[in-house]
């Protein structure tokens, strides 16, 4: 289903539009808790809803989001389906690539009719792959974008600068935390070099961060991810429900909340702390350069089949 669903959803949608409240589908998936500040706010909307139905993304994400595409059904907020399966993909062959899944989904009351598990078994086989999974990717992935300093102003149209200022970085000097985290740790650099394996990010860190320095670029970044998960909870219950706000979460500009810029650039690291553009590797700076134009292409197809014939 990845390639019918997930593709447009979040590839297309997401990382050609982040934070952009109008085409970035990702704010929109824990309604009715508020994730933007240009989002209309619900009457019922509370920082709640965004930790509860934050337990069951991967449901959403592996039965509701193709239901909706089978449906020709918009994601919630949406006037239209922004986001539909591609136009050589028919509904059987969507709907066959969600065998596994409905596998799954039913296995468990299967066992629990034939007598072969109890109800308490039989709930726990069923609940438990989809929670666990669920946590995993909401903590992982919710922490990158929904952050104050995420959602400010763009400073100026250049697309490669947003992609950098609308994400947050975390445990930036730690080698263990992208082999867990799949590098999405270091999210900025997931977004700015989709065609550079994140296997590569911790050692280019150091480089990356000065050149960013030396153009002005905001890094965005915490101390860890439970300083990311207190400020990204923190900003949601801010746009959703102040006054509820958990006393453990906090704000994303707080300075106890994590680093400025300028001290994560200033920080120790094991690479080069004042690398620039001029002492870039030749071959780092071909690929930078081969990184650009294929990133301008990409982002031009992802325009025109968004706005559609």
């Amino acid at each position: 289903m990845y390639r019918y669903v997930w593709w447009p959803e979040h590839i297309i949608s997401h990382h050609q539009y982040t934070n952009d409240e109008a085409l970035d589908v990702d704010l929109h998936h824990l309604r009715p808790a508020r994730l933007h500040p240009s989002s209309e706010l619900d009457p019922a909307a509370t920082g709640f809803n965004f930790l509860t139905k934050g337990c069951f993304t991967t449901l959403g994400m592996s039965v509701l989001w193709p239901i909706r595409a089978l449906m020709d059904q918009p994601t919630a907020r949406y006037d239209n389906l922004i986001t539909p399966i591609p136009a050589a993909v028919s509904k059987g062959e969507l709907l066959a690539s969600m065998a596994p899944v409905l596998l799954v989904f039913v296995w468990p009351l299967v066992l629990f009719a034939a007598g072969e598990v109890d109800f308490l078994t039989g709930f726990f086989i069923w609940w438990y792959p989809w929670i666990v999974t669920s946590a995993i990717w909401t903590v992982l992935t919710q922490v990158s974008h929904v952050q104050e300093d995420c959602q400010r102003p763009p400073s100026d149209s250049d697309f490669f600068r947003w992609q950098i200022e609308s994400a947050v970085d975390y445990d930036v000097h730690n080698p263990l935390v992208p082999m867990l985290t799949a590098s999405l740790n270091l999210q900025s650099m997931h977004h700015v070099f989709p065609s550079v394996c994140g296997c590569h990010f911790h050692a280019l860190y150091p480089e990356y961060a000065a050149i960013c320095r030396k153009h002005g670029v905001r890094l965005n970044s915490r101390p860890n991810l439970w300083a990311a998960w207190q400020s990204c909870v923190g900003r949601v219950f801010e746009l959703s429900s102040p006054s509820l706000t958990p006393g453990w979460a906090s704000s994303g500009d707080d300075a106890a909340t994590g680093l400025a810029a300028t001290e994560l650039l200033a920080a120790p690291t094991d690479g080069p702390a004042s690398a620039s553009v001029s002492s870039a590797s030749p071959a780092s700076r071909r690929l930078a350069a081969r990184w650009r134009l294929a990133s301008r292409r990409v982002a031009a197809r992802a325009a025109a089949r968004l706005k559609g014939p």
